[in-house]
């Protein structure tokens, strides 16, 4: 069975790290070594794949604030709503209607016989 530690050491990667100063990160040298173009590839797939998750993480948060304001936006459509049947209930009320009647003054009153049908 191979031994993974020991392509590592041979390859150099270990020296190279080891000789890497503060002033190669500083002017961008440490991007020229050898061992970071050969992953270049996979550096190249993690930004592209860290990129779609900040896009999509921005996304998802504007539907949910989208999705908030509308669930207010609901409830308070729900109240008026509410407010609305009652008004709505209480002016179709008999005791309602009598007071109307009298308050204008109208030669109205209830029945004494119920409605029926005449057939011909």
């Amino acid at each position: 069975m191979k031994n993974p530690f020991k392509n590592i050491s041979d390859s150099g990667f270990i020296q190279g790290m080891k000789s890497l100063k503060i002033q190669d990160m500083a002017n961008g040298g440490y991007l020229l070594r050898d061992w970071l173009l050969r992953q270049g590839k996979w550096v190249f797939l993690v930004v592209l794949c860290t990129f779609f998750y900040m896009n999509n993480r921005m996304v998802c948060e504007k539907m949910l604030k989208r999705i908030d304001e509308l669930h207010e936006e609901l409830e308070h459509a729900k109240y008026i709503s509410t407010i609305k049947e009652t008004e709505l209930l209480r002016a179709g009320r008999q005791i309602e209607l009598e007071k109307l009647i009298e308050e204008r003054g109208l030669n109205l009153s209830n029945p004494d016989m119920p409605p029926y049908k005449i057939h011909k």
